[in-house]
């Protein structure tokens, strides 16, 4: 779906870097990590500065929380612009709310 940068609006097919410039051609699973053991006060703007800070290249972040309580379930998924970001932030070790982050390679859904 267009983050809405583009000239085209809905009717384009590409989602846009963050700033709106170039599409990204990369299916979203070779530009999405998981992010496991994060504290429970991280929010998603939180955890898209922490990646963007230490990596770069951040579109979007989230935090996953329970549908019934809204409680914070402890992991969250990191989409960057580039599959080059994600080999970036595998080989690095993250650190949030004191912790090392477990951050792992995101498998394409069949």
């Amino acid at each position: 779906k267009n983050t809405g940068a583009c000239k085209f609006g809905d009717q384009c097919r590409f989602r846009h870097a963050s700033d709106g410039s170039t599409p990204d051609l990369e299916p979203e699973h070779k530009r999405k990590v998981f992010v496991g053991g994060l504290p429970q006060h991280i929010k998603d703007e939180e955890l898209k500065a922490l990646f963007n800070d230490k990596v770069g290249d951040v579109s979007t972040a989230f935090v996953i929380k329970d549908k019934w309580s809204g409680g914070h379930r402890g992991f969250g998924f990191v989409t960057f612009s580039s599959p080059d970001s994600v080999e970036k932030a595998l080989q690095q070790s993250i650190f949030g709310g004191g912790r090392k982050l477990d951050v792992k390679r995101v498998r394409a859904r069949d």
